[in-house]
């Protein structure tokens, strides 16, 4: 009985002996993924809370977020992750479970020009005490089997130029090269009546040349930054050139490589917000132009009131 009962003492002090040599007293969990997406891209995605539970995988029972919303924290796999801070380049995340809880921060680094790594790292220390050590080294199996995923997650979901700008864009080649065209200044930015206007100038003068309109009207708005002033830029493509005179002119653009998006549905709202998410991705991917981008102005505006039925697509001239 006394061999039974030293062999159980000797093999109890052998498992705690091999807990504080194989289990140190700081465990360091980290994970890495590339994002084929440039870093300020998915800094800015990452800035807003709200943008996570668009990627944010749900759970077995079908679980995705706190009821009581985002600050609450996100849920996988009964674990909750609070978005606790914002830092340079960095944002900070709280894990917990029941009692436990631990720090984490989410690293975004460049790699390349469209392309950059989230790193995400997260110290938990074990304490003295062997058993919560043993539970603090199963909960660290646990947070890096996690990050695995949710990181597979977002690695798949940000590498989607739509979900990260809100738009979908493609490259193609130029094809409207000869445009008929228009300026004017505003003290405003111009009303729809104000920019068909100057298009319908343009189309009453290509009219009166016997030159035929190819595709839809196009519109370029700016704002002079010393001044309160607006300038409109409209044009149509056409099949030839006719002889110009006064506010009007022709305007050829390189033929080369343009973006496009997907169509845009909604009002002058929806519009200016794809425009922001257009100049953000061509400032992101650092695109350089041989010319200004521009709106395709699908939809008659003043021939349809439900602003809901607007279809406009945007287009970006890159070398």
């Amino acid at each position: 009985m006394k061999k039974w009962l030293a062999l159980i003492v000797g093999v109890l002090v052998l498992c705690v002996a091999a807990i504080y040599i194989f289990i140190p007293g700081t465990l360091y969990v980290s994970d890495a993924v590339k994002i084929n997406c440039p870093q300020r891209g998915v800094e800015r995605f990452f800035s807003e809370k709200n943008n996570w539970t668009k990627w944010w995988p749900q759970t077995g029972n079908g679980k995705q977020n706190a009821t009581a919303g985002i600050d609450s924290g996100l849920v996988y796999n009964d674990y909750i992750y609070k978005i606790t801070r914002g830092l340079f380049q960095a944002t900070g995340v709280q894990i917990e479970k029941d009692d436990f809880k631990t720090g984490s921060i989410i690293n975004i680094m460049p790699l390349t020009l469209d392309s950059c790594e989230i790193q995400w790292q997260c110290t938990l220390s074990t304490g003295l005490n062997p058993i919560k050590r043993l539970q603090q080294y199963m909960q660290a199996g646990d947070i890096k089997n996690n990050m695995d995923d949710l990181l597979d997650t977002l690695q798949s979901f940000a590498g989607k130029t739509e979900n990260v700008y809100n738009l979908s864009i493609e490259l193609k080649k130029v094809t409207d090269t000869l445009l008929v065209a228009a300026k004017k200044v505003f003290i405003s930015y111009p009303t729809d009546e104000e920019i068909y206007g100057l298009i319908k100038t343009l189309q009453d003068f290509i009219v009166k040349n016997g030159v035929k309109e190819t595709h839809y009207p196009m519109l370029h708005v700016t704002k002079d930054d010393d001044s309160d002033y607006y300038e409109a830029m409209v044009a149509l493509p056409i099949n030839t050139a006719p002889k110009v005179s006064g506010n009007i002119y022709i305007k050829r653009m390189p033929p080369g490589k343009i973006l496009v998006t997907n169509e845009i549905r909604g009002g002058p709202i929806t519009a200016k917000t794809a425009i922001a998410n257009f100049e953000a991705y061509v400032n992101d991917y650092k695109l350089l132009s041989p010319a200004i981008w521009y709106e395709s102005l699908i939809t008659d505006r003043l021939a349809e009131p439900d602003t809901t039925k607007w279809v406009t697509q945007l287009y970006y001239p890159i070398f």
